[in-house]
């Protein structure tokens, strides 16, 4: 059924943006303001008994990947998928995202590139606030269980934040949260959970942050939406979606 909406979709005119089981989202400035009528065109394609109903309309969409948009209505941009809002990500990542897809939907407030360089310079002079910078994850395993098995398997994955909670009093439960940011290592490639601290032990001079680590984070971020960082001129939303 859902090949088959497609498909007369496409015949009306209409162009599938996203498409599963709960939905599709469609590029069709034809039928923006009539969105019934198009149902009614596509609804013989259904077998009796199953029916569309129209869930809503959005001034401009962004797909970045399968499940993966980001949508914009009245001014207010909703993202759906875990490759745009995923909580793992430190928050200076999630704000460079945050500003990408303002930009690309709204094509308003400043351009990312300007962001960038200026993130890149507050990071090379340590400026940036170690709090845009901290991760926070929850703990899944307790400290003392993490102990024993590392102990036990000498072999056994390190985690930065369980190597975090450890050194922490009183020491965090399972299911908790820890926050840590990554010093500077004696190594330049010391792995993560040797380099990691709790946040509150974050001193600028004695235990800052290691902004070489960071610059690195930013790279991935921006050869991630690579793609889509090229200055453009834009004005206001010039796609219309449908939701059915």
């Amino acid at each position: 059924m859902l090949q088959a909406l497609i498909v007369e979709f496409e015949k009306q005119g209409a162009h599938v943006l996203e498409a599963d089981t709960d939905g599709l989202y469609l590029h069709a400035p034809e039928f923006y303001e009539r969105p019934e009528e198009l149902l009614a065109r596509v609804a013989g394609v259904l077998p009796t008994g199953i029916d569309l109903e129209f869930d809503g309309k959005f001034d401009a969409m962004f797909c970045y990947k399968a499940k993966n948009y980001a949508l914009l209505e009245d001014g207010e941009v909703t993202t759906r998928g875990s490759a745009l809002r995923s909580r793992g990500l430190e928050p200076f990542l999630r704000e460079m995202t945050e500003a990408l897809l303002r930009h690309l939907l709204i094509a308003g407030g400043p351009a990312p590139e300007e962001l960038l360089e200026k993130l890149r310079a507050g990071l090379r002079e340590r400026s940036v606030d170690v709090r845009r910078l901290a991760k926070t994850e929850f703990l899944s395993l307790s400290p003392e269980a993490y102990r024993h098995a590392i102990e036990i398997e000498s072999n056994k994955p390190r985690r930065a934040a369980l190597e975090v909670a450890l050194k922490m009093m009183p020491p965090p439960r399972q299911g908790e949260s820890v926050t840590y940011y990554i010093a500077p290592g004696a190594k330049n490639n010391a792995p993560d959970w040797q380099r990691a601290r709790p946040l509150d032990s974050y001193d600028p001079i004695k235990a800052p942050y290691d902004p070489g680590y960071y610059l690195e984070k930013l790279d991935d971020w921006i050869e991630r939406y690579a793609a889509f960082l090229a200055p453009t001129a834009r004005g206001s939303p010039q796609q219309n979606e449908l939701l059915f």
